[in-house]
């Protein structure tokens, strides 16, 4: 994903390799293995590029489509408060939310306010190769369908929710991590029952 990201930007400035490099105080070839993801840049390095190109980190790594937004450039009236919750579980009586964290601020104009939203507070780190971490903000838009191979959180059998990539194969529901560490989870027949899917993942802020 960041050596995508930087090729888009790249070229969206109409800027070369040379270019950015000279920016970034490092060779030319340097720069061109971090577009094809040979190697890994340096913390100093990402943040000079998200100044480059005006974006913020997590805009480069993928885990975010917002380019760019802090608060203070925010027109109040354009802000929506979403509720952080620690847990998010699903029963009989419908979805519930608990250990309740504050607010989060976003701005309406990046959301589809024809949705419901709330933010969960990440655990563990089974989505680690998508740059989620333990304790990062996970944005999600409410809906009860999904989209294959997107990540979604997931509640099974009424335990809290989890975040995963989602895909339906062959009568059965895959819930996929990112970290090669943990397991894919497959789902079929009456068990398919017993999964209810919260929302789709739309930001993930990183939570210092």
């Amino acid at each position: 994903m960041l050596g995508q990201r930087l090729r888009d930007l790249r070229t969206g400035k109409q800027q070369t390799q040379d270019e950015v490099a000279a920016y970034l105080g490092v060779t030319r070839g340097a720069y061109s293995h971090f577009e094809n993801e040979r190697n890994e840049p340096s913390q100093d390095i990402i943040n000079k590029m998200a100044d480059y190109f005006d974006v913020s980190v997590d805009y480069l790594y993928g885990r975010t489509n917002i380019k760019n937004i802090t608060l203070a450039s925010l027109d109040k009236e354009d802000m929506v408060y979403i509720p952080i919750v620690g847990t998010i579980k699903c029963g009989s009586g419908g979805i519930s939310y608990t250990e309740y964290e504050g607010t989060q601020a976003y701005s309406k104009s990046n959301l589809d306010m024809s949705h419901d939203y709330v933010v969960l507070k990440t655990k563990g780190d089974s989505m680690s190769g998508d740059g989620i971490a333990d304790g990062d903000l996970a944005l999600i838009q409410k809906e009860a369908d999904f989209i294959q191979n997107k990540i979604y959180a997931v509640a099974i059998n009424g335990d809290e929710a989890t975040l995963k990539r989602v895909n339906r194969m062959d009568g059965a529901i895959m819930l996929t991590p990112s970290n090669p560490e943990h397991s894919p989870t497959f789902i079929s027949g009456e068990e398919l029952n017993e999964v209810k899917i919260i929302g789709r993942l739309i930001n993930i802020q990183r939570n210092f």
